[in-house]
């Protein structure tokens, strides 16, 4: 994905001299740094072998050269000095303030002090549509450390559009067949594209029944070994690492077996003469019901990178394609079971196909540290 391979790459290469060298000292106070490439150090100046001074107190905006992309910095060392000068509550420890905007009027994505940061990602979110980062960073009267960082820039999301069919559907549209257990159903990418600027380089078919197949490319085939309804779904991504928002719903339908049960017991005719057989359908060996409208997913993998997008998708199956959600009294529950630290960096929102979003929680709670939280709110429990 071009996003980790960026990351990657100017991690390695921190301290080449073609790019911009951002230190924090009373130069480059109150000021607006615009680059994609470069790296963030304290007054020591770049190599961090030189720790900063105590009293400081510095503000540095640093925004994207190129429009429309955002500001990631990699914190390559993070080692702030722990000691407090103030008895009881409060602190006057060494910290570090990241803004998710061009200046200190922006929300927060916290306040972080002794090796909070230490190895991790620091983005601009979505929510940000400057792209820029500011830091006001703060040192007390009493011992110093290091931090630097590596800066670079990612491009949002535009997101693919995805199509496909079924090869040899029972209609037109080719969006929908019915098949028996075992058969084979085949289907096909039929334009899927990607945003201006992009290419496509992954397509996963989901098969809706417990498999997936992430090799086959743009034409996939698959038999099912349960009856039911399959709404089979195509994701694509490009090389952005960016996913199709809207779905295929290629309908499959896979047929119960009939239950010939009761059979006639007098199976001795002769020619020419007839005989009633009747399938039973309560007597089906397999009932068929298809799938509940309700969707649960679990993903266990979330990055604790500061400002870093993390998506879930949720493949919702249970209404017709022209069905819209009009208000928000139609969604009848979303519930989030999750472990967060800080009430104050975490915003929690879905978005539909269409792109609407709906902010489910948006950062706030004070600066609470919950450490593992039960947060109960609107949307999270």
């Amino acid at each position: 994905m071009k996003k980790f391979l960026l990351s990657a790459t100017f991690g390695l290469s921190l301290f080449s001299f073609s790019q911009t060298t951002v230190i924090m000292d009373a130069g480059s106070n109150n000021t607006t740094v615009n680059t994609c490439l470069g790296g963030l150090f304290d007054s020591g100046g770049a190599g961090a072998i030189t720790p900063y001074t105590n009293n400081e107190n510095y503000t540095v905006t640093i925004c994207p050269d190129v429009p429309g992309d955002f500001i990631t910095l990699y914190w390559v060392v993070f080692q702030l000095d722990p000691t407090d000068n103030i008895p009881g509550p409060g602190s006057d420890a060494d910290n570090m303030t990241i803004y998710d905007g061009p200046n200190t009027s922006a929300g927060t994505l916290g306040t972080y002090g002794t090796n909070d940061l230490d190895g991790l990602i620091v983005s601009a979110s979505i929510l940000n549509p400057s792209g820029c980062l500011t830091i006001v960073f703060n040192s007390n009267a009493s011992g110093v450390g290091n931090f630097n960082a590596s800066i670079s820039c990612d491009t949002p999301c535009d997101a693919p559009v995805v199509q496909g069919i079924i090869n040899g559907a029972d209609n037109v549209i080719g969006d929908s067949i019915a098949v028996c257990v075992g058969e084979s159903v085949s289907f096909s990418d039929t334009g899927s594209s990607p945003g201006p600027g992009f290419s496509l380089v992954q397509w996963t078919w989901d098969f809706m029944d417990g498999t997936a197949d992430s090799t086959s490319g743009l034409n996939a085939s698959h038999a099912f070994t349960a009856p039911g309804e399959y709404l089979v779904q195509l994701y694509v991504e490009d090389d952005n690492g960016c996913s199709n928002n809207n779905l295929l719903s290629l309908q499959v339908l896979v047929a119960t077996p009939p239950s010939w049960d009761p059979f006639p017991t007098d199976t001795t005719i002769c020619l020419g003469e007839s005989v009633v057989l009747a399938a039973q359908p309560a007597n089906y060996e397999v009932m068929w019901t298809g799938f509940p409208g309700g969707v649960w997913d679990s993903d266990n993998c979330v990055p604790d990178d500061v400002g870093v997008l993390v998506t879930t998708p949720l493949t919702m199956t249970g209404f017709n394609s022209s069905e819209v959600v009009d208000q928000i009294s139609d969604i009848v529950s979303i519930c989030v079971d999750i472990e967060h630290s800080f009430m104050g960096d975490f915003v929690l929102q879905v978005q539909c196909p269409t792109g609407q979003i709906m902010t489910l929680h948006q950062q706030g709670g004070g600066g609470t540290n919950l450490g593992v939280p039960s947060y109960s709110g609107s949307g999270l429990r």
